[in-house]
């Protein structure tokens, strides 16, 4: 049989308190139905606005939907203090899409409407305070844990009647603070916010009551948080929320990673693009390149041939020059055979006239003018058959060379026309 003697309870140990920075432990640690919460409210709303605050009226927390396309919201701690001020208190862990600050506005607005009755006088509308505990930034351009919005001009900063407040309190800068400063200098609304920070941790116990010792409504506070610790449904509530955080920092992070993740697949992407396009370039630029080298092969061929091409031109000038010599020689030579001719038509011609003298010797062989006249014909028909014999020599010596010349032309034209044949 079981044991029923023992309740089973998830509350840490007998003295451990619940964490005033959960929404619900929040909202309920100023909602109890009991003086001490109601002393603790007024307190915290005293210390935010810095003003004394008298009396607090708590009032729903879902305010009436105006018509069918109104959306539904929900406050933390909604109130009315001082004669028909009103206050909008929320806890807010994490910045939801970063649009929380959004929300406020929205809330704020929300918030005046719901105080503010349809067809009433506008004398009457009185300042509402949407007032947010976040444990995050709102304002990071400031090092002040309170940042206060009213609406006012944006060039001049002159200021509407303040009916729509504002009010941030940002815990990360306050956890800073409290690092660097005693609790004896702290101010009330700083008091508060170390509280909501410490409350729940075992280890901070005795700055926590140092924080009531100095400030009575965190005493009532305290007081409080103290017996709604003793809830164990609240303890379940916390845990329900504390799984919920975890739960959402888990999926906030996987997204974060996933994104990241996507992020880098998409690096990734690019370059294998990138990778592809450079491969792509690559294999172009091999092409061109053996396109390249075959084009140079082939140049190479073509100037190989060019320069063979050359000598052969070269040798056909060369062959042309010594053709163009031959020529000359030839001219030459015909032009001494020409010569010998005529010596020879002279020599016909002395050989003619030394017939007449032979017959002119018979008839004035008597006469020694004609003897002399012959002897000179002779002595001068020796000359020219010496000169005939010398030019016969020199013609026949001349045609050899043009015989010589020819026939090395011949050979030097044969060479061409063969190279010719095998270059075709």
């Amino acid at each position: 049989m079981k044991n029923t003697s023992q309740i089973q309870t998830i509350r840490p140990s007998p003295t451990a308190l619940l964490n005033p920075c959960i929404d619900v432990i929040f909202k309920a640690l100023f909602t109890q139905n009991t003086d001490d919460s109601n002393e603790a409210l007024k307190s915290f709303i005293s210390g935010v606005l810095e003003k004394e605050v008298t009396s607090v009226q708590l009032l729903p927390e879902e305010p009436s939907i105006l018509d069918a396309r109104d959306k539904a919201v929900r406050f933390d701690v909604s109130c009315t203090f001082n004669d028909g001020l009103s206050a909008d208190i929320e806890m807010q862990r994490k910045n939801e899409d970063y649009a929380f600050s959004k929300r406020t506005e929205y809330l704020s607005s929300r918030l005046l409407v719901h105080a503010f009755s349809s067809g009433g006088d506008w004398k009457e509308v009185k300042p509402v305070f949407q007032i947010s505990i976040v444990d995050f930034y709102i304002n990071e351009k400031s090092n002040d844990i309170e940042n206060w919005y009213i609406m006012q001009e944006k060039k001049t900063h002159h200021k509407l009647d303040e009916i729509i407040n504002i009010i941030f309190l940002e815990l990360p800068k306050m956890k800073k603070l409290f690092n660097e400063q005693p609790v004896e200098k702290l101010s009330k609304i700083q008091k508060w916010c170390k509280f909501f920070v410490d409350a729940d941790d075992p280890a901070k116990q005795t700055e926590v009551t140092k924080l009531a010792e100095t400030e009575a409504g965190i005493m009532k506070a305290m007081t409080t948080l103290s017996k709604i610790s003793n809830d164990d449904i609240m303890w379940k509530k916390q845990l329900d929320r504390d799984i919920a955080l975890s739960d959402y920092t888990t999926m906030m992070n996987n997204m974060k990673r996933a994104k990241k993740a996507a992020k880098k697949a998409d690096e990734y992407e690019r370059k294998i693009k990138e990778a592809e396009k450079t491969i792509a370039k690559a294999k172009k630029a091999k092409k061109i390149i053996a396109k390249a080298k075959e084009a140079t092969k082939k140049a190479d061929e073509y100037e190989r041939k060019i320069k063979e091409a050359e000598k052969v031109i070269a040798q056909s000038k060369e062959a042309a020059k010594k053709a163009d010599e031959y020529e000359r020689k030839r001219k030459e030579a015909e032009k001494t055979i020409a010569k010998a001719k005529k010596a020879e038509k002279t020599i016909a011609k002395a050989e003619e006239a030394e017939k007449k003298a032979a017959e002119a010797e018979k008839v004035i062989a008597q006469s020694k003018t004609v003897k002399k006249e012959l002897y000179n014909m002779q002595t001068e028909k020796q000359f020219q058959k010496e000169q005939l014999n010398s030019l016969q020599e020199e013609s026949q010596l001349k045609q050899e060379q043009l015989n010589s010349v020819q026939a090395e032309l011949k050979t030097d034209q044969d060479k061409l026309d063969a190279h010719r044949k095998n270059g075709a």
